[in-house]
Parts: C-alpha cells; structure tokens; sequence
C-alpha cells in the first residue's frame, strides 16, 4: 500500500470532519449515516486498490469503476455523487448549499393523480415518509419534463411523449 503524502489529511480523518459538518449544519440522522455508508463503501474501494489518501480524482475514479460497473440505480449513483460532491467540498475547504430550482405549481388534475399514487404507496405498499418524499420529487420533476414538451395537461400526454419525458429524466440522472 502506497503512504499518505506530507501534510494529506487521513481519508478517517475527511469522513469525520465531513460527518461533524453535517451534523453542525443540521443534517439528519439519517442522511448522517447515509453519508456514512456510502463513505466507507469508498473506502473500501480505497483500500482494494491500494489508495491511502484521497482526493476529487480517486472519487471520479470510484464513481467511474465502482459504481458504473454495478448496475446501480440511477437514484444510488446520484447518491453516490452527492456524498462525493460533499467530500470533495470539505476537501478543499468549501461548503456549497445546494438550491433546487424552483418547480412550476402543478396543475390540479396531475396534483390530483399524484396525491393518490402516493396515498396509494403510503397505505397499500407500506412505503415510508422517506420513499414518499422521494418519489414525490421525481413525479415533480416528471411533470416538468411534460411541460417543457408542450404538455402541461397530463390527459394529452401519449405513450410517445412520456417515454420522451422519461428519457429526459433519465438523461438527468444518469
């Protein structure tokens, strides 16, 4: 295993520091120990390919072999690339807050379709506040995409347009 160059923080050392700032921004528990998975998944990586300090390359790296190579949901590695982007952040010094841009209001008949799609997975499959949360964003960020086709009216939309809004989507993802 190759050793840290002089005055390289410990990549322990950038977990923690990294935890502590999220903690002290207000984070979760949960996003905290999601930050924290993922970070020793890293790791792990790290110490496969004999990698004793970190920097914004060996992150891009694992992004590149590790995450590519698995077939992980588009969802996980963006995952992935949020905890990277945070590292790399803390790593130099910066705190970047990320600022969503701001949805269009929906119109009531998708509002409508949503809320009970989402009702639906709350009461009939169990899913919990987290999932619905989740899924509310896509749905939002769906609609956007059938709006910026020219379809803000969900009975217009066809089979050929949502699957064009879906590889918008997918696009944005992936």
């Amino acid at each position: 295993m190759t050793t840290p160059e002089d005055g390289c923080p410990s990549f322990d050392s950038l977990e923690q520091g990294l935890l502590r700032l999220l903690q002290g921004k207000a984070y979760g528990k949960g996003t905290v120990n999601n930050y924290h998975r993922k970070l020793r998944q890293l790791e792990r990586y790290m110490v496969a390919h004999d990698i004793v300090t970190y920097d914004p390359f060996v992150g891009q790296r694992f992004i590149d072999d590790y995450c590519s190579t698995r077939g992980l949901a588009a969802a996980t590695r963006q995952g992935f690339q949020t905890v990277l982007r945070r590292l790399n952040d803390f790593y130099v010094g910066q705190y970047h807050r990320q600022r969503k841009p701001d949805l269009s209001p929906l119109s009531p008949l998708y509002s409508t379709c949503m809320d009970a799609y989402l009702e639906q997975s709350r009461e009939t499959d169990g899913n919990r506040d987290a999932t619905i949360v989740g899924k509310r964003y896509v749905l939002r960020e769906f609609y956007g995409h059938l709006e910026s086709l020219g379809c803000p009216d969900l009975r217009e939309a066809d089979f050929a347009l949502i699957g064009r809004a879906c590889l918008l989507q997918n696009n944005k993802d992936g």
